[in-house]
């Protein structure tokens, strides 16, 4: 796997920042600190020069503000409490931003978002520069209406989210009233800005619920076998990730079922623990709707457990 993105320097911290484009992976950030093999980088202080040695090449300089992808990357679980408490992506190496013509001169940001929406480069140009726009423009939005703010982001057709052919922005608010006359005038300014109502929960109780539960470290299930033991599981050894999902207005909740131990599985499906056991995976759905069920007591607004990944060894 791989992302580009643009490279920032600042003191100890190597930052990758991903364009703000509708995002796949399960996080609302587009800060990354960038993990390098230690023993592959050289960075001199003095001038800002990064260089990486892979094999018998020596790519760079690389400097602050340079495009680059970064390639065979894994995304961790931990957080850097030294570099703004932003999520780690290891990267196995890094190299500039691939020209995939001469004839356009294009940066790797437009390469890739033309081959992921399907626009030619000199459209993707400009709806990158307008994404830019919108991103500053829904911040003013939410701050008119915080209160409502349910969620927020931006159309756009694409292998993944599939929604359609539109490249709107949009702000959505929780409930029926009709948005404020400051909203509707700041919108109104500009044809691909929207404002839906309807949403259940507001952004910030998400928000709330999300930090409360802190991936599973304060949640402890209490599991009864049929022959009435009571054993508890840390969950927190289970969640890959949480996340508010802007589109469903719900928390995400991602459990990789590698970290469940059968016994325990099967406790949860049956009651027994030895109707899993190792030759024997449990259902999956069943699983999630089961640890779901479990957490209802822990969790105050609506969520759903869902497929997650661990990048460690379980």
């Amino acid at each position: 796997m791989e992302t580009s993105g643009t490279l920032r320097i600042e003191g100890k911290c190597l930052y990758l920042d991903e364009l703000p484009t509708e995002q796949y992976r399960p996080h609302d950030e587009l800060r990354w600190v960038l993990a390098l093999p230690n023993d592959l980088v050289q960075y001199d202080e003095t001038s800002g020069e990064l260089w990486f040695h892979r094999r018998i090449h020596v790519l760079g300089p690389f400097l602050p503000g340079n495009e680059v992808v970064a390639s065979d990357i894994s995304w961790r679980r931990t957080r850097s409490s030294e570099c703004g408490n932003h999520r780690i992506i290891s990267a196995g190496s890094i190299d500039d931003c691939p020209h995939l013509s001469d004839k356009y001169r294009r940066a790797c940001s437009v390469a890739a978002y033309s081959a992921t929406h399907g626009w030619l480069p000199d459209e993707a140009s400009r709806r990158l520069d307008r994404i830019v726009e919108m991103e500053a423009l829904l911040a003013e939005l939410r701050e008119v209406e915080s209160h409502r703010t349910a969620g927020w982001g931006i159309d756009q057709a694409d292998l993944y989210t599939r929604i359609g052919d539109s490249f709107v922005a949009w702000l959505w608010l929780t409930g029926d009233d009709p948005p404020s006359e400051e909203l509707r005038d700041i919108a109104g300014e500009h044809q691909d800005v929207e404002i839906r109502t309807g949403a259940s929960t507001s952004y910030a109780a998400l928000l709330t619920a999300q930090q409360a539960f802190g991936e599973g470290t304060s949640v402890d299930l209490k599991l009864i076998s049929l022959g009435g033991e009571v054993a508890e599981f840390d969950l927190s050894r289970a969640v890959a990730w949480t996340w508010i999902n802007h589109r469903s207005n719900v928390l995400e909740i991602g459990i990789d079922r590698r970290w469940i131990p059968h016994e325990v599985a099967s406790v949860l499906l049956t009651g027994d623990p030895d109707v899993y056991d190792d030759s024997r995976w449990p259902p999956e759905e069943e699983l999630y709707a089961k640890i779901a069920e479990g957490l209802r007591d822990h969790i105050d607004v609506p969520f759903v457990v869902v497929w997650g990944l661990i990048d460690d060894d379980p």
